[in-house]
Order: structure tokens, then C-alpha cells, then sequence
């Protein structure tokens, strides 16, 4: 079994990020192996990241779908499950169907992005991550995990040619 460290450099610019990270890809690191903080919110093609798959959407439309099946249950099915006849009325007519269903549908949608992004941000987080304070100030951070001790140097290089700064074995801080 190959010993794997941890690695961070920090960058002042988006485009020596983006540079470093394609030399770093080139070593044979994963992308799954490479964290970039940031205080400014990048989307992961503008540092040259490979597309991040998000379960946001899938979330919003579960929610979605629950919720059409509580409203259709409350609109539609709860009245045959007690009826009560009122001078030849339907038990349940359509319009007002279609708008319970409808409501409901919207506030479980609603509800399931809210839990959704907190989610996909990991809120509440209470371990411990690699985080350094300058990131706050306005730099990015490249932290790559599980790297293989062997391209220690390779990598330590690679940030280095591109502007890399202050590049350690970091450690995990409370946030």
C-alpha cells in the first residue's frame, strides 16, 4: 500500500489556478482528489475543473412529485374516502382540485430546494477541513488529498511554476 499525503498551495489569481490544475491533472491526480477554496463563488469550468455532478435538481423534482401525490391525495381522494353527498355535487370537483394539487406541489417543491442546498453545501458541517485564513483575504487554495507521496515533489513543482505560495501538508481546522 503506497503512502498518501495531503497537499495545499495557495494562489493569488484564478488563472495560475487554473494553469496549476491542468499540470497537477497531468501527474494523474483525480478530480475527486482536488478540493479549490475560494471566498469568491467559480463556476467549475472557469479554473479548467472538470463538471461537478449536482443532486439539487433531482431533489427539487422528488419534492415536486411528493408533493403532487399529497395534493392529489387531499383534493381528490380524501372526499371518497368520507363522502357527503350535498344535493347532487360532485365529491370533489376540478378546478379547486387542480389548485390544491397545484399549491401543494410549489410548497413541497419550495421546501425540498431549501433542504436540498443545504444539503449540497453540507450545512451544518461540524468536522474538521482543510481551510487556511489568507483564503478569506482573497486567495484560492488547492488542496489535493490521498496524493501519493511519490509525486510529492512533482506536484510541489507544478504549483510552484504557476504562482503557488505558501505550499504545506496541511492541517485539519475547526471552522
Amino acid at each position: 500500500m503506497t503512502k498518501t499525503i495531503n497537499l495545499m498551495g495557495l494562489f493569488d489569481d484564478d488563472k495560475a489556478t487554473s494553469a496549476a490544475l491542468d499540470d497537477i491533472y497531468e501527474l494523474g491526480v483525480r478530480d475527486d482528489q482536488i478540493t479549490v477554496i475560494s471566498s469568491i463563488p467559480y463556476p467549475e469550468q472557469a479554473l479548467g475543473r472538470h463538471h461537478v455532478w449536482v443532486r439539487l435538481p433531482f431533489i427539487v423534482l422528488a419534492g415536486a412529485f411528493v408533493g403532487f401525490l399529497f395534493g392529489y391525495f387531499l383534493s381528490a381522494i380524501t372526499p371518497r374516502l368520507y363522502p357527503i353527498n350535498v344535493s347532487g355535487h360532485p365529491l370533489s370537483g376540478g378546478p379547486p382540485a387542480a389548485i390544491i394539487t397545484y399549491i401543494f406541489t410549489m410548497l413541497f417543491a419550495v421546501i425540498s430546494t431549501f433542504i436540498g442546498v443545504l444539503w449540497e453545501i453540507d450545512v451544518p458541517g461540524f468536522e474538521k477541513k482543510f481551510y487556511d485564513r489568507k483564503v478569506t483575504s482573497g486567495q484560492l487554495a488547492v488542496v489535493l488529498e490521498g496524493l501519493p507521496a511519490d509525486k510529492e515533489k512533482a506536484a510541489t513543482a507544478a504549483m510552484t511554476a504557476h504562482g503557488g505560495q505558501d505550499i504545506r501538508r496541511p492541517e485539519k481546522i475547526t471552522l
